[in-house]
């Protein structure tokens, strides 16, 4: 299962890119320290029900445009657990382990969902 929060995180990135708008400014909207934004940006905070309205109205989009689930990229992935990563090898066998981890999730899906 992907992890909700960087997947939020994600879609946030994602909408800073697209509206051409600066974390700070997100922050400065929230009221919240630089840092916190940075953390939420990370994937390594929740949202309080009350954040999530107020970046919606920041970006003028629906709740659910920050909660759709989009795929978590290796790179946000690799970063949540351990950092950057800096040997070409590791960042190899650590992609073959998400590629097989997807697999076998959705494997599982389908296992659940037989009829």
């Amino acid at each position: 299962m992907e992890n909700f929060d960087l997947m939020v995180a994600q879609n946030i990135s994602e909408m800073l890119n697209i509206q051409e708008k600066k974390q700070s400014d997100l922050a400065k909207f929230l009221k919240l320290p630089r840092q916190t934004v940075n953390k939420i940006l990370a994937g390594k905070r929740n949202l309080l029900a009350n954040e999530f309205a107020s970046i919606a109205e920041f970006f003028n989009c629906k709740i659910e445009d920050l909660t759709k689930k989009t795929p978590i990229s290796n790179e946000n992935m690799v970063a949540f657990f351990m950092g950057e990563i800096s040997k070409p090898e590791t960042e190899n066998v650590l992609n073959n382990i998400f590629e097989l981890s997807d697999l076998y999730v959705e494997q599982q899906y389908l296992n659940d969902n037989k009829e």
